[in-house]
C-alpha cells in the first residue's frame, strides 16, 4: 500500500510541475528568431516621399489629395508618423532603429533607402505612407508585400509581420482594415527570370536580403473620413505611428523598457 502511495505521490508532484511549466510559457510566439547572442532586432522607417525630387528622379513630395483637407502634401504625414513610430519603437529593449530621412527637406531615391536599410544591417524596412484615390469613398489602411519570387522566405516573412501590424492598426486606431497584397512589375524580372516586384523599395529590399519588407499605406488623405480620423492632428499621428511600432514590437516579441528606466525629460524626450 506504502508503495502504491509513493507513486502516487510521484505522479501528482510530476503532474503539478508540468501545470505550474506550462503556465509560465507564453501563450503565443509571434516570431522565433530572436537572435542567440542578444544582438538587437535592427529596423528601417522609411517616412515616404521627401522635399524634392531625388536624384534618380523616383521620388517627391507624393500626393496633393491632402491639399484638399490638411494643406499639407503626403511627405509631412509620412515623416509625423514614421517619428513617432521610430519614438515608440525606442520605449522597447534590445531594438535599434534607424530612419532614411530626417527631415523634409531630403528626398533618398529608391533604391538608395533599400541600400540604407542594408547598411544598417536591418532585419525590416518597413515604407510608410498614405493613400490616395479619385473615389472619396476609399479608405482604410493596407500593406504591399514581396511576391514570394526569387526569395520566398522574404515574401512569407513580411507577410506574417504584415499582418500583426495590420491587426494592431486596426485595434489601436481604428482604421479600416483593407487588404495584404502584393503587386508584380510589368516588365522587370528578377535574375531568375521571375517576374520582380512593382515597387522598387520592395524590389530592392528583397534584392538586399532585407528579411522583412513592406509598404505599409496608413490610410487615405482623399478620403474626409479618413483624414478627419487619422491624420486631422498630431495625436492622430502619434497613435497611428505607435501603432505600428506595437505591431512590429509583438512580432519581433520586443520586451518594454521598465517604466522605472524612463525619465522623460521637461521637452518630452526620453532619456535612458
Amino acid at each position: 500500500m506504502s508503495c502504491v502511495t509513493s507513486i502516487l505521490r510521484r505522479a501528482l508532484a510530476v503532474c503539478l510541475f508540468m501545470t505550474l511549466l506550462l503556465s509560465a510559457a507564453p501563450m503565443l510566439v509571434v516570431h522565433a528568431e530572436e537572435a542567440e547572442d542578444g544582438s538587437p532586432v535592427v529596423i528601417t522607417l522609411d517616412p515616404g516621399h521627401g522635399g524634392k525630387k531625388s536624384a534618380d528622379g523616383s521620388t517627391g513630395t507624393g500626393t496633393a489629395a491632402a491639399e484638399k483637407f490638411g494643406g499639407k502634401n503626403e511627405l509631412f504625414y509620412t515623416m509625423s508618423i514614421s517619428a513617432y513610430c521610430k519614438e515608440r519603437l525606442e520605449q522597447y529593449q534590445n531594438v535599434e532603429v534607424y530612419l532614411t530621412r530626417e527631415n523634409n527637406e531630403d528626398c533618398p531615391g529608391l533604391v538608395e533607402r533599400a541600400d540604407m536599410a542594408k547598411a544598417h544591417g536591418s532585419d525590416a524596412l518597413i515604407s510608410i505612407h498614405s493613400n490616395s484615390a479619385s473615389n472619396a469613398s476609399a479608405k482604410g489602411a493596407e500593406i504591399i508585400i514581396p511576391n514570394r519570387n526569387l526569395h520566398a522566405k522574404i515574401g512569407e516573412d513580411s507577410e506574417a509581420c504584415a499582418g500583426v501590424i495590420l491587426n494592431t492598426m486596426v485595434e489601436q486606431t481604428g482604421v479600416t482594415r483593407r487588404r495584404i497584397y502584393t503587386k508584380d512589375s510589368g516588365s522587370a524580372k528578377f535574375e531568375d527570370g521571375s517576374v520582380a516586384d512593382h515597387f522598387q523599395v520592395i524590389r530592392h529590399g528583397k534584392l538586399n536580403g532585407t528579411s522583412v519588407v513592406m509598404i505599409v499605406e496608413c490610410a487615405f488623405l482623399s478620403s474626409p473620413e479618413d483624414y478627419n480620423n487619422h491624420f486631422a492632428d498630431e495625436e492622430k499621428l502619434k497613435a497611428m505611428g505607435y501603432a505600428i511600432a506595437d505591431g512590429l514590437a509583438a512580432y519581433y516579441a520586443l520586451e518594454p523598457i521598465p517604466a522605472m528606466e524612463l525619465i522623460h525629460t521637461s521637452n518630452d524626450e526620453l532619456r535612458y
